[in-house]
């Protein structure tokens, strides 16, 4: 179930990071940037996720740090949404013509 959920939250991150980026031609650079990071931290997160099957067999210190970095890259990907939302960048990006 949990493998579903990750395959399904890592593939729509990194494909709609990758649409964002390439739909933001009136975008600055620096916003570009931020929606392929995006896409690409939603791949990792998902990467991550899908360790999560395999957690069981591992010793804690493997699981404590597993836990840290699916944060650490969740953390991020917030950050940098958030930060794409107060500039007003984001919704620059997403008007049509």
């Amino acid at each position: 179930m949990y493998v579903a959920i990750y395959i399904l939250l890592g593939s729509a991150a990194f494909l709609g990071g990758l649409l964002a980026s390439i739909g933001a031609r009136r975008c600055q650079p620096w916003a570009r940037c931020a929606f392929v990071l995006i896409a690409l931290l939603g791949l990792g997160y998902g990467s991550l996720g899908l360790l999560e099957h395999y957690r069981a067999s591992w010793d804690y210190p493997a699981r404590a740090a597993l836990d840290h970095y699916r944060t650490l890259v969740a953390g991020v990907a917030i950050g940098v949404f958030s930060v794409l939302v107060i500039s007003g960048q984001f919704k620059l990006a997403m008007k049509t013509r």
